[in-house]
């Protein structure tokens, strides 16, 4: 402790991003007040690094120095010092403590001082360096025989590579060490410093210690002496590894260093293989050990099986994490190893046997784990152990859940002609895997390193899909009798929907478990290790003492339990049970997800939309045939697409909210008897325009809540192992409708009445709603909208504005769209007017060639390098494709630019969203692309209603004979009755083409200026997560996050949560999903799931909770509220009893576990209750989707997972007054503090006298002091 500043000066502990932190979290101290300097003198660099504005000051001018140490704030006031920040440094990817590094060698018995620096040895590279003083004299430490010592306290990366003995350490004048005036550590071993080391002993040792000596840069080499103890890291190892490999011409695995890091050992083991360095070679294990090699396994073994392209070295923070008495093997697949990158790779079957030989040798028990696609292999492996007679003790596997291919002849067929992984890049393969954290994050740039890797993956996938889709399909596969776990990271796309998709794995073994690691994403592997590694421990040791499984009887539920539920996105029913593919032994609600009812569903549905997207299509070119005016085709076109566009948020709310069976049948059912209508009209010969456009207008909307029903239910219909192939065929069926709608009618047109087609289309809704009537849908989970359009639009729209960059883009995107449609909307009623509708037909169904082609060669190709180039490059192509649609007078040259223009709209679209996935990161993607998409949709509509008047009356004239351009452009583009609107369609290119030169300096080094965003080892919600990504713009920029209204004090939090609050919050979520997820209640609003003593953590009587539940309504009752919102809903225990009497009520709650049991409740036992009432899942502070000043009361029940923090109920209160009407009120209840719980118990159990005062001093949340609430108030109405 340093105590507290002197009267005149601040001090503030700040984050990286210049934001106060809270109580106790710490962080870089900086220095304000009086005493702070102008800045150096003529360094206009350092002063620009060291002195910034100080936003907390409350005044003009203020400035704040960074003083660069590391510091705390406790709750008494009181700073505490706790080192350098630059103390913590990065070597080869590993953040050092070197504070931490100091502290274990001073702790060793001989070292009386340490300081420990980075400092490059000889050759460049930077090396830890320590450097110690002897606690006494006479009996001075080994400088050698440190690391060694270390090496039992800290992990390899963190050991001093050399270590220097001083007498004593050099001093600043402040008393600190002085770090700049430590001496250069001598070139070890060299001729003159004893002792010398052991020169090798044979020749092959010799040569070894030659190529050790190139790379370390040693002069003096021991045949004993450990690679890594020498300075060696896992970089210099793949140099080490190729030079051995040229050396000795053997194949040497990267593994094998690790395993024997000793020239003899080395030697000995190339020896061993090939029974001399000269023979052949022998195959190598595939298991190899990570945990200390002489450690015990008395515990257990687990048996690590690598995700797709992963080596064994990626499970050494799962080995270093595991507790003593625990030992882990991790496989290394032959082709895996890209210092090795000719060598062959093992068949599926072939390497399960291979592993399953090794395994059955290993001491027992045996725990296998497999991550992400080492699923498929950890499952065969089981099974082939079972079969051996060797059962394990229990098989885990994180992050994945069986992923197939479509089962059938057909799609035999097309997988064994095709290899369907090619159609995607490696590139994009890639960039998915950085954006979700997974494996492939830290890939090398090494070309020959990406392509043994993508190799790899791109096999293990291949015969993941295989083995899934063969097993799954099988009605009788074998099931292991070995518990199963399945861990995931509640934040991992890959996983979502796991509250129902885990029980996927009762396919495969008899008994499932699932838990769910708290804010981790897909790589939870590396970034939540020791979370992993607590989780796999704890499952092993509930195996073994059954009695302890699960919480006991009336007591409180476990922080993080393991059958954990917490933050998944889904909706409908989370009881449903049995594995969710077909021929599932077991049983499960009825009906089940089934390739039959997908496949009659999808089949309506698909005719449906062809007739729709016909229909749309013939009357537009009706109307422009049948009254000879652009206008009507225009108006017929806009109202086509824009009610769509209009309704396209509420379109998605709906397919949430509602079945959406019923949505379909209700949208097939309206846009049959839209089309029939229109189909009535032309046949009585009485079309009228408006009247048309009414009923097209209608038809787009049908279509628009057609879509995304359709969609979600995909997820519902199909088993989920296969709902990723199957949303493929979907969307490649809708892409061929799309394709060859045009053709069909222009095809018709030609030999058919319009009203006929028309007829013929309305039967198409006729089929879609016979197979929907006659289709039962399983309520099972599906993937739904997590925040509505005007959320992702609002904070879009934020995320843009605050980088020049995406500014500039959207700029560019605005104006490029806007002379996009002046052109693009004549374009079918020039070729319609020139050629006639046979040739538009050709020209469109041209147009939709391209837009496969371009799509898939995006696909296959990756793209350029830089994307903005192939985005720019893209879209000066597509400039010129319109230039030529202008020009031309052959129908089939306007085929050409009409290919051209689609195939360059799909690369840019590609670049589009690669740049999208690698600079805005994967939570906030869709926040961005949903404004991108308003700006591409909504000026189509636009230009159809302007530019088809004005083409009537002014431009298609232009060129005919008279014309005011049949002189000067005519000789150029020809003349006739609608030349003129060519011309316009070559200005339009000719404009975009001008405005894409003008742009092109802002855009094209527009990368450079966006940090591609790397997901954090752990994922908030999108909230938290862009306020981070801001503060990141803001300190990139050198520029504070804005001053509060009153200058805060320090540990004050300034703009959103901080995260350790968040993380407490998110305890709750974990606490409250546990106790609402299963249980059973005959009547809603009657359970008191979860409300637990304060004092003792046992149950409050149902009797004492209905008293207070009662004297509480009626309390709020008191109010006469019509309108309440309640922050906290839990089970509706206040629900049920207030909503009859308000005309809405709605309620949120962090669990979604709880808001999805709970509408299921009202839906079932209350439906006319159930329609007075919103549910949603979201956090208290978080106000999206919540009517500003809309509810005239506010409850906060409960305020215990709104409270970890003064500042977060602050908070919290502040977003419930922008909610509140004026004169309305806000109810508090249960006021407590998690962290105190566990204090208070402790102190009740030992009859202490004053609970309070056990709990520690400065905290009074638990027992609250009535000043706080009205310190609360000050400046609150």
């Amino acid at each position: 402790p340093i105590g507290r500043p002197y009267p005149g000066n601040r001090l503030y502990v700040l984050d990286d991003w210049a934001e106060l932190m809270p109580f106790g979290v710490p962080g870089e101290l900086w220095i304000g007040g009086a005493g702070v300097a102008i800045g150096y003198h003529d360094r206009a660099d350092l002063t620009a690094t060291w002195f910034r504005p100080d936003p907390f000051a409350g005044g003009p001018g203020a400035r704040m120095y960074r003083t660069g140490d590391r510091a705390r704030l406790r709750a008494d006031g009181v700073l505490e010092l706790l080192g350098r920040l630059d103390d913590q440094v990065k070597l080869h990817g590993h953040r050092i403590e070197l504070a931490e590094v100091e502290a274990a060698l001073a702790a060793l018995p001989q070292v009386g001082a340490a300081a420990v620096v980075l400092r490059p040895d000889r050759r460049g590279t930077p090396r830890l360096v320590g450097y110690v003083t002897a606690r006494d004299p006479a009996d001075p430490p080994d400088p050698t025989g440190l690391r060694a010592a270390l090496a039992h306290f800290l992990p390899r990366h963190a050991l001093p590579t050399q270590t220097v003995l001083l007498d004593s350490l050099p001093l600043n004048p402040n008393g600190k060490v002085d770090r700049r005036a430590l001496p250069a550590p001598p070139e070890p071993q060299t001729a003159d410093d004893p002792p010398t080391p052991p020169p090798p002993r044979t020749r092959d040792q010799q040569e070894m210690a030659a190529v050790w000596r190139q790379i370390l840069g040693h002069d003096q080499i021991g045949p004993d002496d450990g690679f890594f103890e020498l300075g060696g890291d896992s970089f210099l190892a793949l140099r080490l590894i190729r030079q051995v490999e040229q050396t000795f011409g053997v194949r040497v695995a990267l593994l094998d260093l690790y395993r024997h890091p000793t020239i003899t050992q080395l030697v000995e083991h190339l020896e061993t293989r090939r029974g001399s360095v000269g023979g052949p070679a022998r195959p190598d294990a595939l298991l190899h050990r990570l945990t200390v090699a002489d450690g015990s396994a008395a515990m257990g073994t687990i048996v690590c099986i690598p995700y797709s392209g992963g080596q064994a070295v990626s499970f050494e923070p799962l080995a270093a994490a595991l507790p003593d008495g625990w030992a882990l093997y991790a496989a290394q697949f032959p082709g895996r190893d890209f210092s090795r990158p000719d060598e062959p790779s093992l068949a599926f079957d072939e390497l399960v046997s291979c592993c399953a030989d090794e395994i059955t040798k290993l001491p027992g028990p045996i725990y296998l784990y497999g991550h992400c696609h080492g699923a498929a292999v950890t499952i065969a492996l089981a099974n082939r152990l079972q079969e051996l007679g060797s059962p394990q003790s229990g098989v885990a596997v994180g992050a994945m859940f069986p992923m197939a291919r479509m089962p059938g002849r057909f799609f035999d067929w097309i997988y064994r002609r095709f290899q369907v992984d090619r159609l995607v890049s490696d590139r994009a393969i890639q960039e998915e895997v950085r954006a979700l954290g997974g494996g492939l994050a830290d890939l090398q740039a090494d070309p020959a390193e990406q392509a043994v890797v993508m190799r790899a993956v791109r096999q293990d996938e291949r015969c993941s899909e295989e083995y899934f889709t063969r097993t799954l399909t099988d009605r009788h596969h074998p099931r292991f009798s070995a518990p199963m776990l399945s861990i995931v990271g509640s934040k991992d796309r890959v996983t979502e929907l796991y509250a129902e998709r885990y029980h996927e794995w009762e396919h495969f073994a008899e008994q499932v478990d699932l838990a769910v690691l708290p804010r981790a994403g897909h790589g939870f592997l590396k970034h939540q290790a020791p979370e992993l590694a607590r989780t796999l421990t704890d499952w092993a040791a509930e195996l073994h003492e059954p009695a302890a499984m699960g919480p006991s009887s009336g007591a409180a539920p476990q922080p993080v339990p393991r059958d954990t539920v917490a933050g998944d996105t889904t909706a409908r029913d989370t009881t449903a049970r049995g594995g969710a593919v077909d021929g599932s032994r077991h049983r499960s609600p009825d009906p089940r997800p089934g390739f039959g009812r997908f496949a009659v569903v999808a089949a309506g549905q698909l005719v449906s939309a062809i007739g729709s997207a016909l229909s749309l299509l013939v009357m537009s070119v009706w109307m422009l045939d049948h009254t000879g005016r652009i206008s009507a085709f225009a108006t017929t076109a806009a109202v086509s697409l824009l009610p769509g566009i209009l309704v396209g948020p509420v379109a998605g709310a709906v397919a949430d909210r509602y079945d959406r069976r019923t949505v379909m049948l209700i949208a097939d059912a309206t846009a049959g008897a839209t089309t029939f209508g229109m189909a009535m009209l032309v046949a009585l010969n009485r079309p009228n325009l408006l009247e048309i456009c009414l009923l097209c207008g209608l038809t787009s909307v049908a279509a628009t809540f057609q879509r995304p029903a359709f969609l979600a239910a995909v997820a519902q219909l199909v088993p989920k192992p296969f709902l990723g192939h199957a949303s493929g065929v979907v969307q490649l069926g809708a892409g061929m409708g799309a394709l060859f709608a045009p053709m069909i009618g222009a095809g018709l047109l030609t030999v058919l009445p319009l009203s006929v087609i028309l007829l013929i289309d309305a039967a198409t809704f006729t089929v879609a709603v016979g197979t929907l009537a006659a289709v039962r849908f399983p309520d099972w989970l599906f993937r739904r909208r997590e925040e509505s359009m005007r959320v992702q639009l609002a904070r879009g729209v934020r995320y843009v504005l605050r980088r020049p960059g995406l500014r500039a883009l959207m700029v560019f995107f605005l104006g490029d769209h806007i002379l996009y449609a002046i052109g693009f909307t004549l374009i079918q009623p020039m070729v319609l007017l020139e050629h006639g509708v046979g040739t538009l037909g050709l020209v469109l169904v041209a147009g939709g060639v391209g837009a496969l082609t371009g799509a898939l060669t995006m696909s296959i190709w990756g793209g350029t390098r830089r994307r903005t180039h192939g985005m720019l490059l893209a879209t000066a192509a597509s400039n010129v494709a319109i230039v030529v649609i202008g020009l031309a007078r052959e129908p089939w040259l306007i085929a050409v630019g009409m290919f051209g223009l689609a195939f360059s709209e799909a690369l840019i679209d590609g670049h589009w969203m690669a740049l999208l996935q690698t600079k805005v990161g994967l939570e906030l993607q869709g926040r961005v692309n949903s404004l991108f998409l308003v700006v591409v949709t909504v000026f189509l509509p636009i230009g159809y209603l302007v530019m088809g008047p004005l083409a009537d009356h002014v431009l298609r004239h232009t060129l005919e004979p008279g014309g005011a351009l049949h002189d000067s452009v005519g000789p150029v583009l020809g003349t006739g009755p609608d030349r003129g609107l060519g011309f316009v369609v070559v200005i339009s290119g000719l404009l975009l083409s001008v405005w894409l030169l003008r742009a092109w300096a802002n855009l094209r080094l527009l990368e450079d200026h966006l940090p591609d965003a790397v997901p954090d080892a752990e994922i908030w919600d999108r909230d938290t997560e862009q306020e981070r990504a801001d503060r990141a713009i803001r300190a990139a920029d050198g520029t504070a996050a804005p001053a509060a209204p009153a200058a805060p004090a320090v540990g004050a939090t300034v703009d959103g949560p901080s995260a350790e609050d968040l993380a407490w919050i998110e305890t709750w979520r974990a606490v409250y999903d546990h106790a609402h997820k299963g249980t059973d209640r005959p009547v809603v609003g009657q359970d008191f799931t979860g409300w637990n003593s304060s004092y003792d953590g046992t149950p409050i009587p149902a009797e004492e909770m209905r008293e207070w539940r009662d004297a509480t309504v009626e309390r709020i009752r008191e109010y006469r509220p019509r309108r309440v919102l309640e922050i906290g809903v839990g089970s509706g225990a206040l629900l049920v009893p207030l909503a009859e009497h308000c005309e809405h009520y709605t309620g949120t709650d962090l669990s979604s576990v709880a808001v999805d049991t709970l509408d299921r409740d009202l839906r079932e036992q209350r439906p006319a209750l159930h329609r007075r009432v919103e549910l949603r899942a979201q956090l208290g502070h978080v106000a999206g989707g919540l009517r500003a000043s809309g509810y005239d009361l506010i409850i906060l029940n409960s305020v215990v997972q709104y409270f970890p923090s003064r500042d977060y109920l602050s908070e919290v209160l502040d977003v419930a007054l922008g909610l509140l009407t004026p004169g309305g009120h806000i109810f508090v209840g249960d006021v407590r503090n998690l962290r105190l719980h566990g204090h208070l118990r402790a102190a009740v159990r030992q009859h202490a006298p004053s609970p309070a005062a056990v709990a520690g001093a400065g905290d009074t949340e638990l027992l609250v002091d009535p000043a706080l609430w009205d310190d609360l108030a000050r400046g609150r109405p």
